[in-house]
């Protein structure tokens, strides 16, 4: 993955599944990090991983939330942004409780009620955004958006950071990281 990325960073910025993916420089160079990050992590972990009863689900739901992270790097359209947030969070709820314990389900829960939460944010987010501009591209909202109810528009963004701000452990949806550290100690 990381080499096809790097091949299609060498070519001209071009779009895919119909406008809603970018493959261009900057989503070429997610993609290599993402991959990168993810081998750097198998390979720190590869001692407690080998061997385990959960060794296949482990590389299963990190290769899924890689997978999620790409999209997310490409996405052109918030209704593929969504698609791309979904599949990074889900396998994290699963990677989160996959060391079992009390530890491990609470630590996961927890993470999961805060996924959704942002989850539901974004969505909503999302929804306000379409329904100010009449699609979810963003090449649209960039037009569309400037001349819409700037309150509107205000909650509509805020709804969508709210949700990426959960997966990249900001604030205010930070409280989740220290939870699953932890739990899956």
């Amino acid at each position: 993955a990381a080499t096809a990325a790097a091949l299609a960073m060498a070519g001209p910025a071009q779009s895919a599944f119909s406008g809603t993916f970018a493959v261009d420089t900057a989503t070429g160079a997610a993609r290599v990090i993402a991959t990168l990050t993810t081998l750097l992590v198998l390979g720190v972990a590869s001692g407690e991983i080998a061997g385990s009863p959960r060794e296949s689900d482990t590389y299963a739901l990190l290769l899924l939330a890689t997978t999620g992270v790409m999209v997310l790097a490409g996405a052109t359209d918030l209704l593929v942004l969504i698609v791309g947030f979904l599949l990074a969070s889900i396998p994290l709820y699963g990677i989160v409780g996959l060391t079992g314990g009390r530890a491990g389900a609470e630590a996961a829960m927890k993470t999961y009620l805060m996924g959704a939460l942002s989850g539901i944010l974004l969505m909503a987010g999302v929804t306000v955004l379409y329904a100010l501009a009449g699609g979810t591209d963003y090449a649209l909202l960039r037009d569309a958006l400037p001349v819409a109810p700037a309150a509107a528009v205000g909650a509509g963004v805020l709804g969508v950071l709210a949700g990426l701000l959960f997966k990249a452990g900001g604030v205010p949806f930070h409280f989740w990281v220290p939870d699953a550290a932890q739990g899956t100690g």
